[in-house]
């Protein structure tokens, strides 16, 4: 679809456009050669020719302009097509030397993985044909007809060139160090391409209008429609996602995202039942509560289960009893997806941790072995070491962790403490005797700390000849919580 198709001044297709001065001084000196809109309606083209060069930067930069004040209520976004007729001073190695800028620019923004192979390559002019040379690869073979291709097009569309591009390959150190590089290529491009999937999705669900004609639910409310089947109490809502460790006394209604932690109930009155669920969003957990007939109660403990996902919506309020904020009814609920994030270890050569420490390590430790295991066979490590402090116990959970040939390995180690055995037991030794009488004491306090801790109890023995002759016990009022 051809908006319009004569060739006008900037300012006079898009008048009364107001622009910063380091674009309007571009702007002034660029012709507006046409103007069209795809079929779908999402992406409006502007194709313009000027005798000067202008930065890629603020090409992107007018786009966005024009978007905002023109073009959003009829287009998903602004391409300029920029070309130029400029004067014969400019050689084709001079024109790329002055736009190598833009260039990087537009490859960085538009096409990654070319742009990911010429950061890697060394580029330039010889003999009047554009040379790119890289190290042979898997990855540098698959982009590079991509890349010459871009070069092409871009000299012959843009400047009116005609340019022979030539790829070449270089001697590369063979062996490890190409693998280890085009893993990383590898690595990267795979990254990119999630972040592209990501933003194409966020970008569909903020910006494609409803259509249907129909009004959607407050923010946290319950739609009419409850047949959806991921539906588990209430009726189907949508709304933002409140993370829960944002939520406090001023929160109203949230709806809240996360897995079922701990499920409770507990019967009342009137053949009602009380359930409440821990929900975690793994940076933060919250109870919730629903009130419900017997009857129901046992239909929704059928639906939800330890360790699923659920999203709900309900209200919170402060509990004066748990002394903390709760959700203290809950509207709806329904079925979610895993929201956690994985982490992933995508090193060329994995390493061995040597100091790993299982909830057999007293206040140190918070895993179990078979689960530290498990997550160093997920990431492709071949072996790690069980080191924990002063003791071996996690030795057969280790053992029964592996199958009878099993290739992973563990390495059986433990932290020791080291004694000074030619160090006297007794220290700062008086004129005294062990047979004679003398206090043991003991305290306990509400923390670690001698300057912001309190002592709450405090127990003591009489000795004498060796045998206890006499006992005190007290507790002390901290005077804090």
């Amino acid at each position: 679809m051809i908006i319009t198709d004569d060739q006008k001044d900037f300012n006079e297709t898009f008048p009364g456009t107001e622009l910063p001065g380091d674009i309007s001084m571009y702007t002034d000196r660029m012709k507006v050669i046409r103007i069209t809109k795809d079929g779908n309606a999402t992406l409006v083209r502007i194709y313009t020719v000027s005798d000067v060069l202008i930065p890629k930067e603020v090409i992107i930069r007018l786009e966005e302009i024009l978007f905002k004040r023109i073009f959003r209520k009829v287009a998903r976004g602004v391409r300029i097509l920029d070309r130029y007729d400029l004067n014969t001073s400019y050689t084709p190695e001079k024109l790329f030397d002055a736009y190598r800028e833009s260039l990087e620019t537009e490859l960085g923004r538009y096409f990654h993985k070319e742009y990911i192979l010429y950061k890697k390559s060394d580029v330039f002019f010889r003999d009047n044909r554009l040379h790119i040379v890289m190290e042979k690869g898997f990855f540098s073979e698959q982009v590079s007809d991509d890349l010459k291709d871009y070069f092409n097009k871009l000299f012959l569309n843009r400047f009116f060139m005609d340019v022979p591009v030539v790829c070449e390959y270089s001697d590369s150190t063979a062996g490890r160090f190409d693998a280890l590089k085009e893993h990383e290529l590898n690595v990267r491009v795979d990254d990119i391409k999630k972040a592209l999937e990501a933003s194409v999705s966020d970008e569909t669900s903020d910006e494609t209008p409803d259509v249907s004609g129909e009004s959607s639910a407050p923010e946290g409310e319950e739609k009419k429609d409850d047949k959806t089947p991921d539906i588990i109490l209430g009726k189907d809502f949508e709304g933002e996602i409140t993370p829960i460790s944002e939520i406090d006394e001023t929160s109203d209604r949230v709806i809240v995202c996360g897995m079922i932690r701990k499920i409770d109930t507990k019967p009342i009155k009137n053949e009602k039942t009380i359930i409440r669920l821990d929900i975690t969003d793994f940076h933060d957990t919250i109870t919730a509560t629903v009130f419900m007939k017997n009857e129901d109660s046992d239909t929704l403990l059928k639906k939800i289960s330890k360790g699923m996902f659920v999203k709900l919506s309900g209200k919170t309020e402060y509990n004066k009893f748990e002394q903390e904020v709760v959700i203290a009814r809950i509207f709806a609920i329904k079925k979610s997806t895993d929201t956690r994030e994985f982490r992933h270890d995508n090193a060329f050569e994995k390493r061995v941790e040597l100091c790993c420490h299982t909830k057999m390590s007293e206040m140190d430790g918070v895993a179990y072995a078979k689960d530290i295991i498990a997550q160093a066979r997920s990431w492709g490590h071949k072996a790690v070491a069980i080191t924990d402090t002063a003791v071996v116990h996690a030795f057969p959970e280790c053992v029964y962790a592996l199958d009878k040939n099993d290739d992973f390995q563990v390495i059986y180690g433990m932290e020791a403490f080291i004694v000074d055995d030619e160090k006297q037991i007794v220290t700062n030794i008086k004129d005294r005797s062990l047979d004679g009488s003398f206090v043991v004491f003991d305290i306990e306090t509400t923390g670690f700390s001698a300057v912001h801790d309190r002592i709450i109890e405090i127990g003591a023995v009489k000795i004498e000849a060796g045998k206890i002759i006499d006992r005190f016990s007290a507790f002390i009022n901290p005077e804090i919580p």
